[in-house]
């Protein structure tokens, strides 16, 4: 699902009968047939997935990204979720019913640009966390899968290894760890004694990871969507461009988890260090160094700094 296609999708439903009818959407092959109807949706292309499978992956995606409210609870009043209830307070635009589209979802829909609609996954997808109020039967310590993959590649270029994560890598040996030095220290193992039964196995690995709604890394196809990373070599590997914008974010933890506080970071975005006109004026300075260096100015000519 491209980025574009995932932001007309979510226009369907805000303007749609569904939209905030946890009621309506129980069965969620309505919406799915609505979505063919436009020409968004062709079914075939899910294989053997029911239609009410494919609109319930399609609307936890959205719901973990922040860019729809959760169905949390059973007790609903004139559509109204008991539970969300709880969390809405002070957050403009919502009225407490499951599946309205949030403020980050409304600027992911309306984005005029695919830059504008990076930086906003970026910001729903920055302090994604599991275990979480969405996902609370994730067994283990909290992660934070984007945080982690970007740990793992910076220790992986620090200590001289090929700076990339290939998708086997991510989904056999990210999973089983929680440690950025458990993590290297297995993909450097991995990597010496590669063998075709281990690839294979790594390859079985994928199939199952991708599989299993609760992995924290069946997001990956979301990685490169923030713009912090970009494909190379078969695997990711952090986009030059956003190389000044990743050491800022290492510099910043993410934010004390409190059920209520993570939904409304989410349904608001994250904020990013690049908020900050300083650190904005850094990376555009250290994107110009860049550019300098890839096509230095021709004599006579002079390049000025910011």
């Amino acid at each position: 699902m491209s980025l574009p296609h995932a932001a007309d999708i979510l226009a369907v439903l805000r303007h749609s009968q569904y939209h905030g009818r946890s009621d309506r959407l129980g069965d969620t092959s309505g919406f799915v047939q609505l979505l063919t109807a436009s020409g968004l949706l062709d079914l075939s292309d899910y294989e053997e997935m029911a239609a009410a499978e494919v609109g319930r992956d399609i609307l936890n995606t959205f719901v973990r990204l922040g860019f729809v409210t959760p169905h949390l609870s059973e007790d609903v009043d004139k559509g109204r979720d008991a539970e969300l209830v709880r969390y809405i307070k002070g957050v403009e635009g919502l009225t407490g019913c499951a599946y309205e589209v949030t403020r980050n979802g409304m600027v992911f829909m309306e984005a005029d640009s695919y830059q504008k609609k990076e930086e906003t996954v970026l910001r729903a997808l920055l302090n994604y966390c599991l275990p979480s109020v969405l996902q609370p039967d994730f067994s283990g310590p909290r992660i934070y899968p984007v945080r982690l993959v970007i740990d793992v590649l910076l220790r992986l270029e620090e200590i001289g290894e090929h700076p990339c994560l290939s998708v086997e890598e991510i989904a056999a040996v990210l999973p089983r760890h929680v440690r950025t030095a458990e993590i290297v220290a297995e993909i450097g193992e991995l990597r010496a004694r590669s063998t075709y039964d281990q690839k294979a196995k790594h390859k079985t690995a994928v199939a199952e990871h991708f599989a299993d709604d609760n992995q924290p890394y069946n997001t990956i196809r979301w990685l490169k969507a923030t713009g912090l990373f970009r494909g190379q070599d078969g695997g990711l590997v952090i986009s030059p461009t956003k190389r000044k914008l990743v050491e800022f974010i290492v510099k910043n933890a993410p934010p004390q988890y409190e059920d209520g506080a993570y939904l409304r970071g989410l349904w608001h975005g994250a904020h990013l260090p690049s908020d900050n006109k300083a650190v904005t004026l850094a990376i555009i300075q250290d994107l110009l160094s860049q550019l300098v260096e890839r096509c230095p100015p021709r004599t006579g000519t002079a390049v000025e700094a910011v």
